[in-house]
């Protein structure tokens, strides 16, 4: 089947689902399962798209050049259609004090790095700080953390 190079919808065009790949990997708390496939596009040209689902909700990205740019971009869908997989969230007690810790990430709009910000509060006197951007949830947490112990004296406060 032949498609004229100009034309605007290739949708006519099988995919080539022979050459699929199905990964998983955890995002947050979500096991996410990522399908990418070859499609050809314009006859001659390699595209490739990509589906992300977790916990039976489903999102599509566009075409790409490549397979892990596709499953970058129906990742970024994924997330913004179940944020839920985005956040994770934990508790920490020193002396007197909790403290609600909640941690996300989230890929900018070019699909590229993620980027991961936290927020800390003491539940005790509802001070909070947050931080942005960290190489991962554990370190942007810390850094939450941190940046609430300059706002307030844990050590006065708590024990």
């Amino acid at each position: 089947m032949l498609i004229p190079a100009d034309a605007e919808d290739d949708s006519t065009v099988p995919p080539l689902g022979f050459l699929c790949k199905t990964t998983h990997k955890d995002v947050g708390p979500c096991r996410v399962s990522i399908k990418v496939c070859p499609k050809l596009h314009h006859v001659i040209h390699l595209r490739y798209k990509a589906d992300a689902c977790a916990s039976g909700i489903c999102a599509s990205g566009g075409k790409h050049k490549s397979g892990e740019g596709a499953a970058k971009d129906a990742l970024y869908h994924l997330m913004l259609k179940h944020p839920a997989c985005a956040c994770g969230a934990g508790n920490a007690t020193i002396g007197t004090c909790n403290f609600k810790i909640n941690s996300c990430f989230q890929l900018d709009t070019a699909c590229t790095t993620p980027a991961f910000y936290a927020a800390a509060t003491c539940t005790k006197n509802a001070v909070s700080a947050d931080y942005c951007c960290a190489a991962n949830g554990e370190d942007a947490a810390k850094a939450a953390m941190t940046a609430l112990s300059q706002k307030m004296d844990i050590q006065k406060s708590c024990m």
